[in-house]
């Protein structure tokens, strides 16, 4: 056998070299690192949007809370008694596994001007449910806000 002949024979080999089985996995792990990635970005979108909806929510319960004592809704700047803002304080109890609307950190504020129209704002930590969250950071706050006339 020559050297002409091994090199002909090499060339009618039929399969599939290291290094190309090499590559294909590179490529395979490459897109499925960003498969993985994708999914934690949805699941972080869908908690997200999970807490905004809580907070809308809580907001136009907050408005009605308004709408049913919109005598006190007189003057500038009035906000309602006590007991009534307590009550959305417990929407906030991480204890309280009866409430509605569980955002853990936040606060409800609302205050009526004299033209009937009042503003709520209902702020939050943001991020996953069970993370911990220190006072004083108000980089991670959300909020929403709602004004409405009663």
């Amino acid at each position: 056998m020559t050297l002409s002949t091994s090199f002909r024979s090499l060339r009618h080999e039929h399969g599939v070299s290291l290094i190309e089985v090499l590559v294909t996995l590179l490529v395979l792990s490459v897109g499925l690192l960003g498969l993985a990635a994708l999914q934690a970005y949805s699941l972080q979108s869908s908690q997200v949007s999970a807490q905004r909806t809580l907070a809308m929510n809580l907001a136009e319960k907050v408005s009605e809370d308004w709408r049913a004592n919109r005598a006190l809704c007189s003057g500038s700047g009035a906000v309602l008694p006590a007991r009534i803002r307590d009550n959305w304080a417990r929407f906030f109890d991480s204890s309280n596994d009866q409430a509605v609307v569980l955002l853990p950190g936040g606060t409800a504020d609302a205050v009526c001007d004299g033209n009937q129209v009042v503003t709520v704002i209902v702020r939050w930590p943001s991020g996953r449910f069970d993370e911990e969250f220190e006072e004083g950071d108000t980089e991670r706050l959300d909020e929403v806000v709602l004004v409405t006339r009663i």
